[in-house]
């Protein structure tokens, strides 16, 4: 597979900066994805779904970021994707549910919490109350956060663009009520 993830790559530098990704990582996303998936199959799949995504979207955001958050962004993709795939065959009820029920109707586009968190004195603090969020909000929000669209995180994470907006949001808000004690709940 490795071979065919090469072909899609234009430089050396690239090639060389995915094969020490794909070497380095594939196996710890392999064991995070068969952790909820509990099937090896399904577990491959993803992993190889995520490394095409890398390859054709996103090997120049990646080179520029450091190896914490590349691992981050790597496992958050595989856990985000299996959760997903499980979903998918589950019973539970969908954010897109909860959109028609009128959660369509908030403004997602103003909303100061990217400035605060401009702020260098409340970055330390937002950053340990975005990990102390569910990650189902704070995943989107780190990546949001990290400099990933919307359309992105939910391209990666196999997830409708709306839900992952809603997401963003309701993690602003615990955000906002964390670090500035104000905010509504999510």
């Amino acid at each position: 597979m490795l071979l065919m993830y090469l072909s899609m790559l234009q430089t050396d530098e690239e090639r060389a900066f995915f094969t020490q990704l794909y070497t380095k990582y594939r196996y710890q996303m392999f064991r995070v994805a068969k952790k909820y998936l509990h099937n090896e199959f399904d577990a491959e799949d993803i992993v190889h779904d995520i490394f095409k995504i890398v390859a054709d979207d996103h090997m120049r955001d990646l080179e520029n970021r450091t190896d914490a958050d590349v691992r981050r962004f790597l496992l958050c993709c595989a856990k985000n994707r299996s959760l997903n795939l499980m979903k998918s065959r589950s019973k539970i009820v969908s954010l897109d549910s909860l959109m028609e029920q009128g959660w369509d109707e908030i403004d997602l586009s103003k909303d100061p919490i990217d400035e605060i968190i401009a702020d260098r004195a409340l970055t330390k603090q937002a950053e340990e109350a975005i990990a102390g969020l569910d990650p189902m909000y704070g995943d989107p929000l780190w990546m949001h956060l990290k400099g990933y669209s919307a359309a992105e995180v939910a391209k990666l994470f196999n997830e409708n663009y709306e839900a992952v907006k809603k997401r963003t949001y309701r993690a602003k808000l615990l955000l906002r009520k964390a670090v500035l004690g104000e905010g509504g709940e999510a």
